[in-house]
C-alpha cells in the first residue's frame, strides 16, 4: 500500500482528531523512500486548505500540488480525494503548521520549503489574491518562519523588483561584507544538491531549493554591485 492510500485510510482521524491527545513519541522521518506518513498529511492539508483559502479550489491548485509531489499515476484519483477531504475548510490549519514546527524547530530550510510547494499551488490560478498572502503569512509565522523568510520564498513568485537583497539574506544594511557574504554562503550550502540529499528532504523539493539558490545568488551580486559603486 501507498503512503498516500496510507493516509487515506486514516483520513478521518488525520484531518479531524478527535479530543484524543495524540501520541509524540514517533519521530518524523523523511530520509526514507516514502515521507512519514504524519508529515506527508500535514503537507497535504495545507496544500488543501491554501487552495481553500480565497473560498475557491480549482484543478489548477490540486494540478500543481501534484507538479510538486510526482505522483505514481495510479495514486492520482487517492490524492484527489484527500485534497477535497482536507479542503473542504481552512480551519484548523494552524494545528498542521505548528505540528511540523514542533517536529522539525532547527529545520528551517524545510519549512521553507514546504512554505514554497504552499505559494506555488496559490499562483497556480494566475494570480496570487491578497487573502491568500495572508493565509501564507500566518503559515509561515506557524511554522517559525522569520519575515525575513517569509519574503525570500514569496519573491520566487511574486516579483518585486524592488525588493531589499539584504531582505533576501536575512542580513542589515549596516553589516559588513564579511557577514553579508556568510549569509549568503549558509543560503547557498543549505541548498546545495549534495547537501540537500543528505538532509534526506523529499527529492521533490530539490527544484524550489534551486530557485531559492538562485534568488540569494542574485541578491548577493546586487548587493555587491551597489557597494563597489559607493566605494569608487
Amino acid at each position: 500500500m501507498s503512503i498516500w492510500r496510507d493516509i487515506f485510510a486514516k483520513a478521518v482521524t488525520l484531518f479531524w482528531p478527535t479530543n484524543k491527545k495524540p501520541s509524540d513519541s514517533r519521530a518524523l522521518i523523511i530520509n526514507s523512500e516514502q515521507m512519514d506518513i504524519d508529515f506527508a498529511s500535514s503537507i497535504v492539508a495545507l496544500a488543501a486548505k491554501m487552495a481553500k483559502a480565497d473560498g475557491i479550489t480549482t484543478i489548477e491548485e490540486a494540478q500543481a500540488f501534484r507538479a510538486a509531489f510526482p505522483i505514481n499515476p495510479k495514486d492520482e484519483i487517492i490524492i484527489d480525494k484527500l485534497f477535497s477531504l482536507a479542503g473542504s475548510s481552512v480551519l484548523g490549519y494552524e494545528s498542521y503548521a505548528k505540528k511540523i514546527a514542533r517536529k522539525y524547530p532547527q529545520n528551517r530550510v524545510l519549512k521553507m520549503d514546504i512554505l514554497a510547494i504552499l505559494f506555488l499551488v496559490a499562483a497556480a490560478d494566475g494570480q496570487i489574491k491578497a487573502v491568500e498572502k495572508d493565509f501564507l503569512f500566518s503559515v509561515s509565522q506557524n511554522l517559525g518562519l522569520t519575515e525575513s523568510d517569509y519574503s525570500r520564498v514569496s519573491q520566487l513568485f511574486i516579483k518585486e523588483e524592488n525588493l531589499n537583497p539584504y531582505v533576501v539574506l536575512g542580513v542589515h544594511e549596516e553589516d559588513d561584507d564579511a557577514k553579508i557574504k556568510s549569509a549568503w554562503l549558509k543560503i547557498v550550502t543549505q541548498n546545495h544538491p549534495d547537501n540537500f540529499i543528505a538532509r534526506g528532504e523529499p527529492k521533490e523539493f530539490l527544484r524550489i531549493a534551486n530557485e531559492q539558490t538562485a534568488l540569494a545568488n542574485a541578491a548577493y551580486a546586487k548587493i555587491r554591485s551597489q557597494r563597489n559603486n559607493l566605494s569608487t
